[in-house]
């Protein structure tokens, strides 16, 4: 059985005719990938039908079978050219491309003291650039790299997780069922709504925050609205946690508590407040930094905390740990959550080695990656919580409070978002005043250079004046003597 070679040329420039006397292609191009198979001689009629004098137009038939000979003469091996169009280029080398042509980070000196952080010497993206160098810049080793990842990492986890555990627990864990109390209709399960609102809020977060630390970089409006946008993201994770604390956390003699009987009003509250105060804090201190602009940031903050974590306190106070899984995950979060908010607070170890800890190992770095493993555990045992009092929900708590929870939420976003709002446009006058002051001024100092030099050009006039007079007085005595 003999066989025929058939060489595959795909190209992208061209249409190839070739007849089967083997006259030349039309055109070719240099990029071509050559293949080289063998079939039976069964597959000869498919040949012959390509020996057509009259081929095909190229909007038609896209891919081309035409004979050619090899190199050596062999009359009983005949090959058939398949000529396929190709882009060209690929998505994959126009993205490799487009990282290896970003600018290079640069130093704290070549960029506005806005966008320094104390004691990180170098790493710093360019200010200025367009919104696709700050997304690719992703890909790009920076002293942001890590607290983009981390964050963007754990929301992809959060969300993953929450995905896996909805399908393992059955129907109606978003809050809705096919089949309600009678099997019929839609049936919505309020229950699960605080459940939601939770992963929501941790989603809100990591989300906002990987894009404050990706973006921010951008212009001076954009660092500030990020960064507004990243306190809304807290405020939104502080109330979400404490709506989930609240209702599968929490024990009946902690709810019957003045603390409890004020718990959720309060919680918004204080969310709220914190993000004001760290859009606040933002907007009026600049760097270098004052200690009372981390404090604004920090005290209600923490006290945001300490009354969301009430409840998960009062369990681990008043109960054993061997009898319910959770309470070591809840344990965990704690102590992770004082370690991050340790690093937050002070500049460490950066302080000790300024410029060595600038693209790893810097103080928020270390609270990102703190925070991002204090959320995962806070989710298992949130999810752990939830199973155990999920059937007893509605008999401990009644359909009145979880209506009020369900309220409240979007409120305290739109709370927050508004608040994130008014502070931009009040960031954004004051930049336009300083710009316009900014241009007052450089047109004053060019009406004084010109002053200084018109005052330059009178006196440099007078003194030629001045000495043709004198030339004159010493010629006219020189003629009288």
């Amino acid at each position: 059985m003999t066989a025929l070679s058939v060489n595959v040329q795909i190209t992208y420039t061209s249409y190839c005719v070739t007849n089967y006397l083997g006259k030349a292609c039309t055109s070719t191009n240099s990029n071509k990938l050559s293949m080289t198979t063998q079939l039976p001689t069964c597959c000869t009629f498919l040949y012959r039908q390509t020996l057509s004098p009259h081929p095909q137009p190229p909007h038609r038939c896209p891919i081309l079978l035409t004979p050619s000979f090899p190199s050596v003469h062999n009359p009983t091996m005949p090959s058939i050219s398949v000529s396929l169009p190709l882009k060209p280029m690929s998505s994959l080398s126009s993205f490799l491309s487009s990282l290896s042509s970003l600018p290079h980070t640069v130093r704290d000196t070549e960029v506005p003291l806005l966008f320094r952080e104390p004691y990180i010497l170098s790493g710093y993206r360019p200010v200025g650039h367009s919104w696709s160098f700050y997304f690719l810049s992703l890909f790009q080793i920076h002293n942001e790299t890590i607290n983009v990842w981390s964050h963007l990492l754990a929301g992809v986890y959060v969300a993953l997780r929450f995905s896996v555990f909805a399908v393992m627990c059955g129907g109606g864990l978003v809050g809705l069922t096919l089949n309600g109390p009678d099997g019929l209709g839609l049936y919505l399960d309020l229950g699960c709504l605080p459940l939601v609102y939770y992963v929501l809020s941790l989603l809100t977060y990591l989300c906002c925050s990987a894009a404050a630390h990706l973006l921010q970089s951008h212009s001076e409006l954009a660092h500030y609205a990020l960064f507004f946008l990243d306190y809304v993201g807290v405020a939104v994770y502080q109330y979400g946690c404490a709506l989930a604390l609240y209702f599968y956390s929490s024990d009946p003699a902690w709810r019957r508590s003045r603390v409890g009987e004020v718990f959720l009003p309060a919680a918004a509250l204080l969310a709220w407040l914190s993000c004001a105060c760290c859009c606040f804090a933002k907007l009026s201190y600049r760097h270098p930094y004052p200690l009372h602009r981390k404090l604004c940031q920090v005290v209600p903050t923490g006290l945001a905390y300490l009354l969301d974590i009430s409840p998960v306190a009062h369990r681990l106070v008043s109960r054993t740990w061997g009898d319910d899984p959770a309470m070591t995950l809840h344990a965990i979060q704690v102590l992770l959550f004082l370690l991050a908010a340790f690093f937050f607070s002070c500049p460490m170890p950066e302080r000790f080695f300024p410029g060595r800890c600038d693209i790893i190992g810097h103080g928020h770095q270390l609270f990102h990656f703190l925070l991002s493993l204090c959320t995962l555990t806070q989710q298992e045992a949130v999810f752990e919580d939830f199973l155990s009092r999920r059937a007893s929900l509605m008999r401990e708590y009644g359909e009145c409070r979880f209506l009020v929870a369900a309220v409240s939420f979007p409120v305290l976003v739109f709370c927050s978002v508004l608040t994130a709002v008014v502070m931009r446009r009040l960031v954004e006058r004051r930049l336009r005043k300083e710009d316009r002051w900014g241009k007052e001024v450089e047109r004053g100092e060019r009406v004084g250079e010109r002053e200084i030099r018109c005052e330059e050009e009178r006196r440099g006039r007078e003194g030629k004046r001045g000495r043709r007079e004198r030339y004159g007085d010493c010629k006219m005595n020189s003629y009288t003597f």
